[in-house]
């Protein structure tokens, strides 16, 4: 076959490896075989070139053959697929191949996608450049891992590409009681869960002092992804079973995760989404995995609106440790006239992971502050919420840290019967209430409540809670 007489428009210095053209006019690709490969040369109908291959795969590399057929079946723009596989040749330093294609047209005017088969070679990343890896880890430096993502979600579009950040959990709790010499070893454990639990699916890069970047590209479906995050977080427990901040606590790791293009459509976007959710696993107690769901999750406007509200009154990511954010609180309160109460409590709200938060004064019960976590919404009485909120605390006492916590008001004692009806009829199951005294001797309560279900809450954070209320009562409220 004689590649040289097509038009010339088409390539884009691909003549290194074979290359494919395909024509979704008559729905074949001709394979144009430059060097000595085993692809066969000619043009065949798409199916059977699929079926071909497919009988050459692992059952892993299967996906990937999936998602390559159905690019050219939708005519995509351009796309970059991995497969971690070696099917074109024995080569011992061939790791595997990525298949990119983009859409073209032909000097006739037909549409038509050509694109190339190029070998992933050992310590490559998939465009042929050395990377760099970090010397401490062995795993790829966070420049070149950060590329690597870029190059198959913002350049490849590949589509069902997931990226998920991994933090240590307390990692300065192991640095302060075992000493920079064992953390060093902690960080090097990891990087070998990662490396091991990832293979050939992806990549996995080192990008802050205990924080790792995985990059999935080969396509997986949700409950394989599952599977791999959840393998990561008991293989790193179990290899520091008793080395933890708590009595006889592993150490753990928090992850986020998030796909490409379904949760956002380039890579500084979809990223902001992974540190979101890892954030969240923070929030929520550390030692998990969250996933990002749209159905469950603010949107992704929201996420970097949060971000950037974030940015403007407290310095840091949203991991920073919460005693941490709480001192940029006080030291904001007293020193920033930019800064008020209103401002302080909607921007906690997302730190702590509220489901919701209300500023009520205790003079008349009017409500200062309302507001929802993305995708809650209630019905509900404010007169007679606040009403039945303080018939609650007549008969009940604050806990050690000075706050009342109700995990589920199904679970009162018999004597609340009539406070757990009118609650029912509000709609509010779980409630956390933190009185608070403000600077001109006006009290105040903060609530923050899970509407139509029950919530568990971070016994963790009460001790924040309590700072909180200390720090606001330094300020005058209105």
């Amino acid at each position: 076959m004689d590649y040289k007489k097509l038009p010339a428009n088409l390539f884009f210095g691909l003549f290194e490896e074979p290359f494919f053209l395909f024509r979704r006019s008559d729905m074949t690709i001709s394979i144009y075989n430059v060097g000595n490969n085993r692809l066969e040369e000619g043009t065949f109908p798409l199916s059977e070139f699929v079926s071909g291959l497919r009988e050459r795969l692992s059952e892993d590399n299967l996906p990937s053959l999936e998602s390559f057929e159905k690019h050219l079946e939708e005519g995509g723009e351009s796309f970059s697929i991995m497969f971690s596989q070696n099917f074109l040749n024995d080569l011992p330093d061939i790791m595997g191949i990525v298949l990119r294609g983009i859409k073209r047209k032909t000097e006739d005017g037909e549409t038509v996608i050509i694109g190339a088969f190029q070998a992933r070679k050992i310590r490559n990343v998939s465009l042929g450049d050395e990377i760099t890896l970090d010397q401490l880890t062995g795993v790829i430096n966070k420049g070149d891992i950060a590329n690597i993502a870029i190059d198959f979600i913002d350049r490849g579009k590949n589509r069902g590409t997931y990226i998920v950040i991994v933090d240590i959990d307390y990692f300065k709790y192991v640095n302060d009681n075992y000493g920079h010499q064992y953390g060093d070893y902690v960080l090097g454990k990891i990087a070998t869960i990662l490396r091991t639990e990832v293979g050939t699916q992806g990549y996995v890069g080192r990008i802050g002092g205990d924080e790792f970047f995985i990059v999935f590209t080969v396509p997986l479906a949700l409950a394989q992804l599952r599977d791999h995050l959840q393998n990561i977080r008991l293989m790193f427990s179990k290899a520091f079973e008793e080395k933890g901040p708590g009595e006889d606590s592993p150490l753990s790791v928090s992850m986020g995760a998030a796909l490409y293009p379904d949760d956002a459509d380039n890579y500084n976007d979809l990223f902001s989404v992974a540190d979101y959710c890892l954030y969240l696993a923070k929030a929520k107690g550390r030692n998990r995995y969250i996933i990002y769901t749209p159905e469950k999750h603010p949107s992704l406007k929201e996420i970097l609106q949060r971000k950037d509200e974030g940015r403007g009154m407290i310095n840091g990511r949203e991991d920073l440790p919460l005693g941490d954010v709480l001192v940029q609180v006080q030291y904001k309160l007293r020193y920033d006239s930019n800064v008020n109460v209103r401002k302080v409590l909607s921007e906690l709200m997302g730190r702590f992971s509220l489901p919701s938060l209300f500023l009520v004064d205790k003079a008349d019960n009017s409500v200062l502050l309302s507001k929802f976590a993305a995708n809650k919404k209630a019905e509900y009485d404010p007169e007679l919420l606040f009403a039945v909120i303080d018939r609650y605390i007549e008969k009940s006492e604050k806990n050690a840290y000075g706050i009342y916590v109700c995990n589920n008001i199904n679970h009162l004692p018999a004597e609340f019967k009539d406070v757990v009806k009118d609650l029912k009829k509000q709609d509010l199951i779980s409630f956390i209430v933190i009185p608070f005294t403000d600077s001109e001797g006006k009290e105040f309560h903060i609530l923050t409540g899970s509407f139509g279900t029950n919530t568990v809450w971070n016994s963790e954070h009460f001790m924040y809670f309590r700072l909180l209320s200390d720090s606001l009562s330094e300020s005058c409220v209105r």
